[in-house]
Parts: C-alpha cells; structure tokens; sequence
C-alpha cells in the first residue's frame, strides 16, 4: 500500500490507511442524503405553514368585508325602515288632522274644544277631558264635547 509519491496520498484517490501526527489536514464533507432529505422535507413544511398562514389570512380579511358589508346592509335597511316608519307616521297624523277638520266643517263645532261662546257651566259639564299615554311615552290630551263623536278621539290618537 504505498503511493509512488512517498506515501502522501492524492486528492481523490482513496488511501487504506494513513498517519496523520503533525499534519494539516483538510477535509471536505458531502452531506449524506438522509440529511439532505430531511432539509428538504423542512423546506416543504415551512412552505406549506406559510402559505396555510397567508390563505387563513386572506379569508380572515374576505370575512371582515362580508361582515362590514352586511352591517353596511342591515344600517341601510333599518334607515329605509325608521324612513318608512316615519312617513307612515306623518300620513296617519295629516290623515287624523284632515278627518279633525271635515268633522268640524261639516259640523260647525270643534269636538276637541268647548263652545267659546257659551260661557255657562253647563258647557264646562258637557265636556270631557280625555288622556292617552302612547306607547313612545308621550301623551296626548284634549278636552272633547260629549256630543262628539268617539272617532274624533281615535283621530286625536292617530296625531
């Protein structure tokens, strides 16, 4: 086993055996192929984690615009609601109004109101004074003839 060089090996030609007291040496190391499968192997989970994080991501952001979308559309409905609400609202009041004046037109007399000519105490007596709490709170109230008709207090609960 000795080399024609004095038995200091080559670079690339395999030695069986050598003394290596007071020698540099240098060596170089492939990584085996387990290593290098398992580095890959890494690779590709650390490829898989990041793209799982961006795709959570990205319907983490579709679910917050669906959300802000859908209480875009339900502020919108209740708006066109309490729009709705209100315009019922003033349509039944101008309609309680109008039918409280086509019954003191056709009658003459105001049926929310006393006779203000008539100043005797039997006016006052022939008269009632009507409170009705509504269900906001308010309270409506007006004092009607006893000779007007109980409509007339349905159109004053109307208003």
């Amino acid at each position: 086993g000795n080399n024609a060089d004095g038995g200091v090996p080559r670079r690339g030609v395999p030695v069986r055996a050598a003394c290596l007291v007071d020698v540099d040496l240098v060596v170089d190391f492939t990584p085996s192929v387990m290593a290098q499968d398992e580095a890959a192997r890494q690779r590709q989970q650390a490829e898989e984690e990041r793209q799982q994080a961006e795709l959570a991501r990205k319907e983490a952001v579709a679910a917050e615009e669906a959300a802000k979308q859908a209480a875009k559309e339900a502020a919108e409905a209740a708006e066109a609601a309490a729009r709705e609400d209100e315009e019922q609202r003033r349509k039944r009041k101008a309609g309680a109004i109008a039918a409280l004046s086509a019954l003191e037109n056709s009658t003459g007399k105001t049926p929310a109101a006393p006779n203000v000519a008539d100043e005797s105490t039997d006016s006052i007596v022939c008269q009632t004074h009507i409170v009705v709490r509504c269900a906001d709170g308010s309270r409506c109230q007006r004092r009607f003839r006893l000779d007007a008709p109980l409509l007339a207090v349905f159109w004053l609960v109307e208003a």
